[in-house]
């Protein structure tokens, strides 16, 4: 879990491998709670996953990100 949006650029453009991401860029510290119990709760399976989370303005979106192939022979 972060509030920094780095992540999210490592993991798409650059294929960094992963067991899932939840960002928060721009949600107050005092939310930010709340949001995870939502989270766990209604996207239970998308987390174990290791889809990334982004959640901004008020809104929940998930993305689901192919496995990283770095490391894997062709």
């Amino acid at each position: 879990m972060t509030i920094d949006t780095d992540f999210g650029k490592l993991i798409h453009l650059h294929d960094v491998a992963h067991t899932g991401l939840v960002r928060f860029p721009d949600v107050p510290a005092e939310r930010r709670i709340a949001l995870i119990a939502e989270l766990i709760e209604h996207h239970d399976e998308a987390l174990e996953a290791g889809t990334v989370v982004t959640i901004k303005g008020g809104r929940i979106r998930i993305t689901r990100v192919p496995p990283s192939t770095e490391g894997v022979d062709p």
